[in-house]
């Protein structure tokens, strides 16, 4: 199975769709702040799509501040970040994560694509599909790859249509 993460786009899905048909995920996790569409990703790609508000959702009274879901024996949250204070740390994200029974956390709302691990929970932000703001300046998404019990985590950038390597983790 593999799950394409992205986050961030702020209503801008050109890129989106060019990452779907290159990557060809099985299931999307948006993360928030999709300002409007993440109906329109579902619709168009067709694929099952777990989405959460960030707080540039305005309106988007339908979609949950947090979603945890089941992939194998790992239990995923999934966030946008603004609520556990994520420019500051992961204390509280991690937090959560553990009391929700979670041994992988997903967030967004830095723009800055991340992958490690905290007190035994992963934790990916996959930066931002549209608006990137790390220090290079790339177009990010998160690939999670699941196999047999593996869980492999990915941050890849795109850069006019190619995908570029980055940080990789297993769990």
């Amino acid at each position: 199975m593999r799950v394409l993460v992205v986050s961030d786009n702020h209503g801008v899905t050109s890129d989106i769709y060019k990452i779907i048909d290159r990557v060809k995920p099985d299931m999307i996790y948006h993360l928030g702040d999709g300002e409007g569409s993440t109906i329109e990703i579902k619709e168009r790609s067709r694929l099952p799509m777990i989405a959460v508000a960030g707080n540039c959702d305005w309106g988007s009274a339908t979609l949950p501040k947090v979603s945890v879901d089941q992939i194998g024996e790992h239990k995923v949250m999934l966030t946008h970040g603004h609520l556990y204070g994520v420019k500051s740390g992961y204390e509280r994200l991690v937090a959560e994560a553990k009391e929700r029974g979670c041994d992988v956390v997903i967030y967004g709302h830095t723009h800055i694509p991340e992958l490690e691990e905290v007190d035994g929970v992963m934790i990916m932000n996959p930066g931002s599909v549209e608006w990137p703001k790390q220090f290079d300046m790339n177009k990010s998404f998160g690939i999670i790859n699941y196999n047999k019990g593996k869980m492999e985590f990915a941050i890849r950038y795109w850069d006019n249509g190619d995908i570029l390597f980055a940080d990789q983790k297993s769990l």
